[in-house]
């Protein structure tokens, strides 16, 4: 009976002596995590202090600024202008300048109806830009608006003014003959092509004994078309008239009789 109880005593002290052993070891692997993870935060703190400092230097260097800067597709703004409605020059910094952020400011002004902002390697920005499509211009009182394709009339403030030169003054028609005027300078089947359309000065009213519903149509070569709302779209000959015309500037008519542009001896009374 005591050999028994001594061996029972025996394997509780082992038991004891292996359990302690297996908490040390538990301890000392725990510690080991915990030094591991400090040793891994000093580690990452020192990683990020060095990307700050690296990064600080960077932004703070000229290598940092927009190299190059470019622009295409406006017709309505100059470059410059584009890049004061984005908020950029070549002292800007160009990892703070996402493209999304400049597309939006962009995309804000009422007649950019698109912008796309390329950044490229070496601090190239290159900005694509698609204009509201406008047609011409209203002179009112105390406002100059530009109609659009559709219609849409919207008010050009006095910074914009001077890209009015690129479009077509348009007389004193009523929102009746307007709309009917557009409606066949931009028809689905046979639209007035986009280079003739920038080659107006002015669409003025005009009237005739059979035909109060006409235009008078000022060319920037001094050339003068008249027509009712319907030839309008005869105008797509222009450039091949030009070549047989034997004076300049002359009087023309959009004549539907041959579907042509036909010269007149005189021109109409305004």
């Amino acid at each position: 009976m005591e050999k028994i109880k001594y061996d029972l005593d025996l394997d509780d002290d082992i038991q004891k002596l292996l359990q302690d052993d297996v908490e040390t070891k538990l301890k000392e692997l725990s510690q080991k995590k915990i030094n591991r993870k400090k040793r891994n935060r000093k580690i990452r703190r020192l990683i990020l202090l060095v990307i700050a400092t690296l990064l600080g230097i960077y932004l703070l260097s000229d290598a940092s600024k927009v190299k190059s800067l470019s622009t295409h597709g406006s017709d309505f703004y100059s470059d410059k202008e584009i890049y004061e409605k984005a908020g950029i020059s070549y002292e800007s910094r160009y990892l703070l300048l996402p493209s999304f952020y400049l597309e939006w400011k962009l995309k804000r002004d009422p007649f950019i109806r698109d912008a796309t902002v390329t950044k490229q390697m070496d601090g190239v920005i290159l900005i694509e830009i698609a204009d509201e499509e406008i047609f011409g211009y209203i002179v009112k009182e105390n406002e100059t608006v530009a109609v659009l394709k559709d219609g849409t009339q919207k008010e050009i403030v006095g910074e914009n003014l001077m890209s009015i030169a690129n479009y077509a003054l348009i007389g004193s028609f009523t929102e009746e003959q307007l709309h009917r005027i557009l409606s066949v300078f931009y028809s689905e089947s046979n639209p007035v092509e986009e280079d003739i359309i920038a080659m107006i000065s002015e669409i003025q009213p005009h009237a005739a004994s059979y035909d109060e519903n006409m235009v008078r149509i000022i060319m920037r070569d001094g050339n003068v078309l008249y027509g009712s709302y319907s030839s309008i779209r005869f105008l797509n000959y222009y450039k091949q008239t030009l070549a047989s015309l034997k004076t300049h500037p002359t009087c023309l008519s959009l004549d539907e009789a041959t579907s042509s542009i036909v010269s007149l001896k005189e021109c109409p009374a305004n």
